[in-house]
């Protein structure tokens, strides 16, 4: 069964030992860059220091609405040089066209659990950013229309990651979640 989710969502829960007891939080995720990014160590601050683990120990379920993390084993990895911070090289950067002219902004990265754990959107809507202040479920509950707004990860060539943002080469459709969901 896929599951999809946000970063957002994630980012700052508490991370178990099998034994049910906090470890500490996670703080980023790491893929590997290829044509289908999958995520493959997790930065969890363990008492005041981070520590990237190696994602394969890692169970990640939803529990009554909630992300409920799960680490079988703390096992530290070296990451090669085609691996990247989600939350820090990706969230928040411009995505820029050849020319260096801004397109939108990351608000949110949109994940699924298939096995393995893909990056497959980004999400550039208001509803990310509202998503992220943690208003979005609020404002959905009481009816008021919030847009979503996401490129497919697989339609991004990213050719650098820069201070200014994020580089694209080729065209991007902008889809919003139900054509996201049918496009999986």
């Amino acid at each position: 069964m896929k599951t999809i989710f946000y970063f957002s969502r994630i980012v700052g829960n508490c991370v178990y030992s099998k034994e049910n007891k906090v470890m500490g939080k996670v703080s980023d995720l790491i893929i590997e860059w290829d044509q289908s990014p999958k995520i493959v160590a997790l930065n969890v601050k363990i008492n005041g220091e981070i520590r990237t683990l190696d994602f394969s120990e890692i169970f990640i379920e939803k529990v009554k609405g909630q992300y409920l993390i799960k680490c079988y084993d703390l096992i530290d990895v070296k990451l090669s040089e085609n691996t990247f911070l989600i939350g820090k090289q990706i969230l928040d950067r411009q995505i820029l066209n050849v020319n260096g002219q801004k397109l939108f902004r990351v608000n949110d990265l949109k994940l699924i659990i298939d096995n393995d754990i893909h990056l497959i959107a980004i999400d550039i809507g208001i509803e990310g950013l509202f998503r992220r202040l943690g208003i979005a479920k609020f404002l959905k509950k009481i009816k008021i229309k919030i847009s979503n707004q996401y490129i497919l990860w697989k339609e991004i060539e990213t050719i650098g990651f820069g201070h200014q943002g994020i580089k694209i080469l080729n065209e991007y459709t902008k889809v919003n979640s139900n054509d996201l969901i049918n496009t999986i």
